[in-house]
């Protein structure tokens, strides 16, 4: 059970996570990961990626390692409004035209952005799911104009329902607006949240390759000497995921902990059933001594039996678990987080193989006890 929920948990925190784009490259100010040395300072005085910025590096890229490109920011404690239904602290994510193809984007009605629409600034909107329920928004209102801060926008879009995950990413409480648009009524450069460039790489160039060939050509655009340090950082999801398997591994190795002092019980309630069985014995063991039985058949068959007692109960406590997982999985079918309890086939075979293994250390000293006994001793005793 205890396997089950930190794997459980882990599948979950590592989907969230890789959900932003394994294959994807983000240029920012802050970098994801800090060394012991944290130099705060150097990152705080670095300039935040602009839109002319990533034009150039756009235009650059083109064609070379990079499939797709996005330009982010965005404004927050933003007030909706739709037929005088309010909608307060809002989020508002200004991209740029291949937002879509970079980060998970899927519609459940209408459309996306226009080229002509990111191009120019149109004021139109794509809202997630659960702003289009609070504003009473469905199909039928496609096309109609709702407000983001008293500024006109007509709705094109409205997105599937994507749940909430741990990590907080959660497209149901945004909407997305090309980035001239929002860039009309608002400095976003200044405004605007932490600005981020979004490079999608392409299938057949590794990670690494296509990293140094954005750090060079990002170098020259922003014109800095060979012996001067970036002033920018570039962050993948795997240096998310590096750290989130340390921190699991930490979190299984006090779950065995636990698990020990469960099977130390487990195990000494089988050895004392087996000494149990010994003592009932004796009488059948000295007379298959007797009758010619060796020692290592005495033991075996008593460690055999000790093996498919743990093997028993350990099968009763898998499937005990399962239960657990069906019954926490239907509760939760009902709600919007995706967590769910994954009794996988590693665990079940893992949980068999070290049932038996206890069951080998279990049964070892009753075993050994009743291999050794004198045939005529044994005979002799009363059970």
């Amino acid at each position: 059970m205890v396997f089950t929920a930190v794997s459980s948990l882990e599948k979950h925190v590592k989907s969230s996570v890789e959900s932003f784009g394994t294959d994807v490259i983000f240029i920012q100010k802050w970098p994801w990961t800090f060394g012991s040395d944290y130099p705060w300072w150097k990152y705080y005085r670095r300039p935040s990626p602009t839109y002319k910025n990533f034009e150039l590096l756009e235009k650059q890229l083109k064609g070379t390692v990079i499939k797709h490109s996005s330009y982010v920011t965005g404004i927050n404690n933003v007030k909706i409004v739709s037929n005088k239904i309010i909608i307060d602290n809002a989020s508002v994510v200004a991209c740029t035209h291949d937002y879509r193809h970079v980060q998970e984007f899927n519609l459940e009605k209408g459309r996306y952005f226009t080229e002509f629409e990111s191009g120019t600034g149109g004021n139109v909107v794509i809202i997630g799911n659960r702003i289009a329920e609070n504003l009473s928004l469905g199909e039928n209102d496609l096309g109609k104009q709702i407000t983001i801060n008293k500024i006109p926008a007509r709705l094109i879009g409205i997105l599937k329902k994507q749940g909430d995950n741990l990590l907080g990413k959660n497209n149901d409480d945004l909407a997305f607006t090309p980035y001239l648009f929002l860039n009309k009524s608002y400095n976003l450069q200044k405004e605007g949240s932490e600005p981020s460039m979004m490079l999608k790489v392409k299938d057949n160039i590794p990670l690494d390759e296509a990293k140094a060939e954005v750090r060079g050509i990002l170098r020259t655009l922003l014109k800095l000497k060979i012996k001067k340090e970036d002033n920018f950082s570039i962050n993948q999801i795997s240096m998310l995921t590096a750290n989130l398997s340390v921190l699991f591994n930490s979190i299984n190795i006090a779950g065995l902990l636990i698990g020990i002092f469960s099977v130390l019980v487990g195990g000494f309630g089988v050895a004392n059933i087996m000494f149990v069985s010994v003592k009932e014995r004796t009488n059948l063991i000295g007379i298959q001594k007797a009758l010619g039985a060796k020692r290592r058949f005495i033991q075996n068959q008593f460690i055999a039996e000790s093996v498919m007692l743990c093997i028993i109960g350990g099968l009763l406590g898998i499937l005990l678990v399962y239960l657990i997982c069906l019954i926490a999985n239907g509760a939760l079918s009902s709600s919007d987080n995706t967590f769910r309890l994954i009794l996988s086939f590693k665990i079940f075979l893992g949980g068999v193989i070290f049932s038996a293994i206890i069951g080998v250390l279990a049964g070892y000293f009753p075993a050994s006890k009743a291999s050794k006994m004198l045939p005529v001793d044994a005979i002799r005793s009363k059970s």
